[in-house]
């Protein structure tokens, strides 16, 4: 028997303030959108920064140097000032809601950083016993960077982004994200004749 395939998936793109799975979050961008690629939920979260660094997030100066020169229209989506922020736990709670409403595979630009970061950050600063850490189940989490790679090295060329496209501003990176993974998945269909949909 097939397994059944979920409707709708989620696209997941964070920023930091650091590479490491302590890493300080700025900003995390949840996108849903059906099988064939079209939005239909999306939202930014944004955890305090006064809680994470008291909790322990981490921050790095090439990350740092890293955002001060990107500045503009990035920038300025990712320092939201604290005042704008929620406690991790109401965060955590807005993540929750989001899949729990959408469900299905949740996709990262490499799950390890964004998935592992935001694990790490519910996990350790939203602690409760009786709340795992994040909403998804161990075998949703799947890893955009791998399928892009293999598929350019049977010559798939990523899309051009938007022309509102922001890089760099999770919500945007998001969409980019959904972009280059149905391109993947057109690619493969035409190459090997392989099906998402079954």
């Amino acid at each position: 028997m097939a397994e059944q395939v979920n409707p709708t998936e989620v696209m997941v793109d964070i920023e930091t303030l650091d590479t490491e799975q302590s890493a300080l979050v700025l900003s995390i961008g949840l996108l849903a959108f059906d099988r064939d690629g079209r939005e239909v939920g999306s939202t930014t979260l944004y955890p305090s920064f006064d809680e994470q660094a008291r909790g322990g997030s981490t921050i790095s100066l090439g990350t740092v140097k890293f955002w001060a020169k990107t500045g503009g229209a990035a920038a300025d989506a990712a320092m939201v000032d604290e005042m704008f922020r929620q406690p991790v736990r109401s965060v955590r709670d807005g993540l929750f809601q989001f899949y729990n409403r959408h469900q299905g595979d949740v996709w990262a630009n490499g799950d390890l950083f964004d998935l592992g970061i935001i694990t790490n950050l519910m996990g350790f600063l939203a602690r409760d016993p009786l709340v795992s850490a994040v909403p998804w189940k161990y075998n949703s989490p799947r890893d955009l960077r791998t399928l892009m790679r293999e598929c350019s090295r049977l010559g798939w060329i990523a899309p051009e982004a938007r022309v509102d496209h922001v890089a760099h501003d999770a919500l945007s990176d998001c969409r980019y994200q959904v972009d280059c993974l149905m391109s993947c998945r057109r690619f493969m269909q035409g190459k090997v004749g392989f099906r998402f949909d079954e």
